[in-house]
């Protein structure tokens, strides 16, 4: 028997679909100009989200599976320590940790949860909503936001590094 090639899914390129990485990719462009290290940050790693799945679906691949351990870890630690002790203490953290993410905050959220309820529906979606919840996750830690950031840095950076031609925005 023959291994066939593993093949990532493709978010479909319908109207809604466009629609949705689009909103993605303004929102981290209107974060780019936020006096705020961290929303500035956020914003560069939403524009590639934002735009590699049409235009850059391998970088896509490798910020999803190279960030899997780590979204895991997120996710749990995020369901552990913050989602179980209620929406008051998710709101109280938020306030202490997310800083520069308060004011983008509810447009993150309505944005993802659109994500999150495509990739229910529509396995093709899957890997974005996995990415979603990984940075939602690490909103509640600026060390674990940090990391996480700095993983998909390095993931894009080296990406750059090695297909030059992909033109991605720098994320230094």
């Amino acid at each position: 028997m023959q291994n066939q090639p593993m093949e990532f899914p493709r978010i479909p390129q319908d109207d809604h679909s466009k629609a949705i990485l689009d909103s993605v990719a303004i929102l981290g462009t209107e974060m780019l100009k936020d006096e705020s290290e961290k929303a500035r940050r956020l914003g560069k790693v939403l524009i590639v989200l934002g735009t590699s799945p049409y235009h850059f679906d391998f970088l896509y691949f490798l910020i999803h599976s190279k960030t899997g351990d780590m979204r895991t870890e997120l996710c749990n630690w995020y369901n552990r320590e913050i989602h179980s002790k209620g929406q008051d203490y998710m709101i109280k953290i938020a306030n202490k940790e997310c800083g520069g993410l308060i004011p983008w905050f509810n447009q993150f959220q309505l944005t993802f949860f659109h994500i999150k309820e495509l990739g229910k529906e529509n396995p093709s979606w899957t890997p974005m909503s996995d990415i979603a919840w990984g940075l939602w996750s690490s909103f509640f830690s600026d060390k674990k936001f940090s990391r996480f950031m700095d993983k998909i840095d390095d993931i894009v950076l080296n990406s750059q590094r090695d297909w030059e031609y992909m033109n991605l925005p720098n994320l230094n």
